[in-house]
């Protein structure tokens, strides 16, 4: 196993709530991949088992994942975006961010209603990209893209927000949660527009967020930076696996820094 280590007097915000931007500033060069300095005074971040893995996964939420997974990214009933030029980043990839948001949501103790949004996040969030470039715009694009999907065009106004709502509500959640488990609590015009700011910001720079996020209350800016680290942190994760490596300097949460090894670990 690969030893991951953290200056034991770092305080991580257990929350998740501090801005990406804020994380990125106090983070850099707090981790070390395999040895750190001698002059640090070192923490083994333990990684999760798969054994500790399947009894997370004994949560309800699970339940979500199987269902979006049938029905929203392999069947053509619901939604048909993955038919993608890219390589890295089509259906596969949505799947893989999803399950590490499942695993995210559930150690950091999010509630249902935000653990929901974060995996509709993770399986729309590349649905803009058009290749395996870096590309900026691609969360934007894809946000455009699922507004078009209810034959709504950017930009978003309060009028397109409620028409959204409630077209995505009627025409897929419904449809969604006749076959979930678990029931799926209803989406507001405030978790809908949550949603669409976690697609367009998760490809842009933190301070792009940030300074899109200071017009919101403080309770709506800290939802969104809490989500957006996640879905980040599930993203960054996700790329373990065609990228064959990672700069944990970039994870913003503490549950992200155990799944590291998981990352690696093909899903099913």
């Amino acid at each position: 196993m690969t030893n991951y280590y953290a200056d034991a007097i770092h305080a991580w915000t257990t929350d998740g709530t501090q801005p990406p931007l804020w994380l990125a500033t106090q983070n850099a060069g707090v981790f070390w991949r395999n040895q750190a300095p001698s002059s640090v005074k070192k923490q083994v971040i333990t990684q999760l088992t798969s054994l500790e893995v399947q009894a997370l996964l004994q949560d309800s939420r699970k339940d979500w994942y199987e269902t979006l997974v049938q029905y929203a990214l392999n069947q053509k009933t619901i939604f048909d975006f993955w038919q993608t030029k890219t390589h890295d980043h089509g259906r596969e990839h949505a799947q893989r961010v999803l399950k590490l948001s499942v695993l995210l949501s559930i150690m950091q103790q999010v509630s249902l209603k935000d653990s929901l949004i974060l995996y509709l996040s993770a399986i729309f969030h590349d649905i803009g990209r058009i290749n395996d470039q870096i590309d900026p715009k691609h969360g934007a694009l894809g946000t455009a893209r699922l507004l078009n999907h209810y034959k709504i065009t950017p930009p978003l106004t309060a009028t397109k927000l409620k028409r959204f709502t409630k077209a995505f509500a009627l025409q897929s959640m419904v449809l969604l949660n006749s076959q979930a488990v678990l029931p799926m609590p209803e989406l507001n015009t405030n978790d809908s527009h949550v949603l669409l700011d976690l697609i367009t910001y998760h490809s842009l720079p933190a301070a792009a967020a940030e300074q899109a996020f200071a017009h919101y209350n403080d309770r709506a800016q800290q939802r969104r930076f809490k989500l957006l680290a996640l879905l980040e942190d599930a993203d960054a994760l996700e790329r373990v696996r065609f990228k064959g490596d990672l700069d944990i300097d970039y994870l913003r949460t503490p549950a992200a820094l155990r799944l590291i090894d998981q990352a690696s670990i093909p899903y099913r």
